[in-house]
């Protein structure tokens, strides 16, 4: 067990608890993932808002991400708000009288397409919003997403919400990975409800060969009580005039389940 850091011990911790617990299952690396960038968010209004290094990160990024914008708000940190915003603020302010004295008509050089989505920073802001999310940073570094270059182009960087995001998430399947090694880690995770869909992906490209067959092996079970439970649901809540319909019983936390196993924990990317 030497060298194993806090995030495999809570990484086994929630595979353990997993398998004990029939109700609001959840993966467990995103709740890690979560649970990371809401601390992040929560240090940040209560400690950090004013910190020059934070700031300037924040102001290098022009805000938050849609998401993690939202997420902020949810804190209710009106002076928080306030400090970060006005940065926001500034900053489009700033870029705007600069096109102006160089006699640009777009501040951005947004392209037409993206005006029809606000055009300027906003365009740029939205495009890493929910229709074109901007979260696996590393994806879309590769791939040269449209969000990305907007930023580069404006000389911003990513949003630092999803950058801790990326971080923690790293963290953790890099912890998984390695506890696979581990017999109880491997247990604990056998009787979970397993890993959703994209961090089993994520898992599966550093997974070495010897773990790699347990690995979708006891994905392949989880996912076959699902559809076990899931036709059961369908076939209790079709009507049938001869029986009516009938109520739900344990299958209905299939339900919930099969969502979050498909795309991961609700407010992560």
């Amino acid at each position: 067990m030497q060298g194993k850091n806090q995030t495999f011990y809570e990484l086994k911790e929630r595979f353990e608890e997993a398998g004990q617990r029939e109700e609001r299952q959840v993966c467990p690396v995103c709740q890690l993932t979560k649970e990371g960038v809401m601390r992040y968010l929560g240090s940040l209004s209560y400690e950090n808002v004013n910190d020059p290094q934070e700031r300037a990160r924040l102001r290098a990024a022009g805000g938050f991400c849609n998401r993690h914008s939202w997420q902020w708000y949810s804190l209710k940190d009106a002076l928080g708000t306030a400090i970060i915003f006005e940065d926001v603020a500034r900053l489009f302010l700033q870029k705007l009288r600069q096109s102006q004295g160089q006699g640009q008509g777009d501040p951005f050089n947004t392209p037409s397409r993206s005006r029809s989505r606000g055009g300027g920073l906003w365009a740029l802001l939205a495009s890493v919003g929910p229709g074109e999310p901007d979260n696996n940073l590393k994806d879309r570094h590769e791939m040269g997403a449209p969000g990305i270059e907007k930023r580069e182009e404006l000389s911003l960087s990513h949003c630092p919400a999803c950058e801790v995001e990326l971080e923690v998430g790293e963290r953790a399947v890099g912890e998984f990975v390695g506890g696979l090694n581990e017999e109880g880690f491997q247990q604990a995770y056998a009787r979970s409800t397993g890993l959703c869909l994209p961090h089993l992906a994520w898992a599966l490209e550093k997974v070495p060969a010897g773990s790699r067959q347990f690995v979708l092996e006891v994905e392949a079970e989880k996912w076959a009580a699902i559809q076990r439970e899931l036709e059961e649901v369908t076939e209790k809540l079709n009507f049938d005039h001869t029986r009516g319909r009938r109520e739900l019983g344990q299958e209905r936390g299939a339900i919930f389940r099969s969502v979050w196993k498909a795309a991961g924990m609700e407010g992560l990317g």
